[in-house]
């Protein structure tokens, strides 16, 4: 509802689609059926979004002093419940090429 409002008021263009998704709950990976998601028609449109949604959810993080600091700061403020999320996501980055530091 804010976010949503706030997308509009920055005028981003976007949807909600319910999707599943795998979480980590109580140490366990379980699926968690119809979570919504922000869906956006275009990359440059989801940056933009996303930025809105960080700003509105997580301002913190864009306090961040470099790549990895940023990922930490999600993961404390609990965007993914993977234990591994700053690892995971130093790993892919590193495998395309696009090591993050």
């Amino acid at each position: 509802p804010k976010t949503e409002r706030a997308l509009r008021e920055a005028g981003v263009d976007f949807k909600v689609v319910n999707m599943d998704t795998g979480e980590f709950i109580d140490g366990k990976k379980v699926t968690v059926k119809g979570e919504p998601f922000l869906s956006f028609p275009d990359a440059e449109t989801g940056f933009r979004g996303y930025m809105v949604w960080i700003g509105q959810n997580m301002p913190r993080a864009l306090n961040a002093t470099d790549g990895v600091n940023y990922l930490e700061i999600l993961k404390e403020l609990n965007y993914a419940t993977d234990p591994n999320y700053v690892k995971n996501n130093l790993s892919r980055a590193k495998a395309a090429g696009r090591e993050v530091k």
